[in-house]
């Protein structure tokens, strides 16, 4: 059942990321960031850093990290 249930989680993450690709992409977030969950709350932890990409949420633009802001608040 293990099995079954990982297969489950890692579905429901691709879906979730099929279902907010657009949002993350218009963004400015690297896929590299949110293809991976783990990779992603990593990201979230982090505060908006992701160190493997040395992507911080501050390279964004202010509309875009709004955007971002209200999409993770959101879900």
């Amino acid at each position: 059942m293990t099995f079954r249930k990982d297969a489950d989680e890692r579905e429901a993450w691709r879906k979730w990321v099929r279902d907010h690709r657009e949002e993350l992409t218009a963004t400015g977030v690297p896929v590299e960031i949110y293809s991976d969950e783990h990779r992603w709350l990593l990201f979230l932890q982090e505060d908006g850093t992701d160190y493997l990409k040395g992507f911080d949420i501050s390279q964004l633009s202010e509309s875009d990290a709004t955007a971002l802001y209200r999409l993770i608040q959101n879900e």
